[in-house]
């Protein structure tokens, strides 16, 4: 899914596209790419596998224009000093430690699978998971109390039993970060609700999922990702308390806040900015997903997310654009009668490489033309006009 963020939009600007998976899970991303490439012109899309020295080479090399990346923050340290020299377009998200605020109206039963899943889903390894949740203290109990039923109804083990719905962590490495944050927790007091005690005999990397209450918000559990089955469940008194700790850490990817109201209920308000970037207006959001169900008010926010400007136009390329037109009429051609189109084509030597909005198939002008095999596949374009030239640079 990560993969297909960050190769689709560009290759859609025409890029040529160099992935470096994970030299854990590169098997995935091959088989991804395997399916693109029967539809790409060759080398337009390449997969290169290997450990770290690979993607330090691929970060420094004169040729890539751009870099975008999702991992750990020492890792993008690395890319950004390995960039340096030739002052490279970077695309950085660097870990995450979401945080789930619930307000003292929510309904712990109402709530407990959604906020379950937010957590646990992929065996909490998933940047954006949920990873450290803050209760009032007037429901406190009663949340622990329902999130510990429905984690014990949920059957963790080999994913080819249909029945599993939760499975091993990737690696040993990732198991260990895990058991140690846990252990630490232990001994600092927190309080076991479920788990914490693998099978050191069990085949796989299989950690119990895991739920700590009582727990510090300075206890590492807390303060690190533990990217993994575990989470802490912090007590709060006051909603100032609660913004005041989920923005205490320097790191943060997103956050909801859970309440039946939109608003978030009576006296209450959303995370004030801070130094994981908790500043943005907090929205409802719709989906079918159980970590965004309308019970959670989803704030966004990317404090390590540094933008960079589009990709970058090849030299010696022309851009040819058509006048703008609309669309034909409604129920015939276009299901978006209204809409004001454009046309864009960019020519290289043999091939042609054009982009057209219009989803009509029966317009009276192809998109493309010329020799050499198109990317993307020739469409219809809505403009009844020849496109004009624009002189390179433009």
């Amino acid at each position: 899914m990560i993969a297909v963020w960050q190769l689709a939009p560009a290759l859609r600007m025409g890029n040529a596209v160099v992935v470096k998976p994970s030299e854990y899970t590169p098997l995935s991303v091959l088989a991804l790419a395997k399916v693109i490439n029967e539809e790409l012109p060759e080398r337009l899309l390449a997969v290169v596998s290997g450990n770290r020295d690979v993607g330090a080479r691929l970060a420094e090399h004169p040729a890539i224009g751009k870099v975008m990346f999702t991992g750990s923050t020492t890792t993008g340290k690395a890319i950004i000093r390995s960039s340096a020299d030739t002052v490279k377009r970077l695309t950085l998200e660097l870990g995450g430690n979401d945080a789930g605020i619930v307000l003292p109206d929510a309904d712990p039963k109402a709530i407990a699978q959604d906020i379950f899943w937010g957590a646990f889903i992929n065996t909490g390894q998933t940047c954006a998971a949920l990873k450290r949740l803050y209760v009032h203290h007037s429901i406190y109990d009663a949340v622990c109390e329902e999130l510990a039923a429905v984690a014990k109804a949920m059957p963790m083990g080999n994913g080819l039993d249909e029945n599993n719905v939760l499975g091993p962590l990737q690696n040993k490495a990732q198991f260990d970060v895990v058991a140690n944050l846990v252990e630490a927790a232990k001994a600092s007091g927190a309080r076991i609700l479920l788990g914490g005690d693998p099978d050191p005999h069990q085949p796989g990397y299989f950690y119990p999922t895991t739920l700590m209450a009582d727990i510090d918000n300075d206890n590492p559990l807390v303060a690190q990702e533990q990217f993994g089955p575990a989470l802490p469940i912090i007590r709060y008194s006051s909603i100032d308390e609660a913004v005041e700790k989920a923005n205490g850490l320097d790191v943060g990817l997103g956050a909801s806040v859970w309440s039946p109201q939109p608003g978030g209920g009576p006296g209450s308000r959303g995370p004030h900015p801070g130094r994981n970037g908790m500043d943005q207006p907090a929205r409802r959001r719709r989906s079918p997903h159980p970590l965004r169900r309308s019970q959670a008010v989803r704030l966004r926010s990317g404090v390590r997310h540094r933008r960079a400007q589009g990709p970058r136009r090849p030299a010696g390329h022309q851009r040819l654009i058509s006048p703008r037109v609309r669309c034909p009429g409604p129920g015939t051609i276009s299901p978006w009668p209204a809409r004001q189109t454009s046309v864009r084509r960019t020519v290289c030597g043999p091939t042609v490489r054009a982009s057209c909005p219009c989803p009509s198939t029966s317009c009276p002008r192809p998109c493309c033309s010329g020799t050499g095999k198109r990317w993307p596949p020739a469409r219809t374009c809505p403009s009844p006009h020849p496109p004009r030239t624009t002189p390179p640079g433009r």
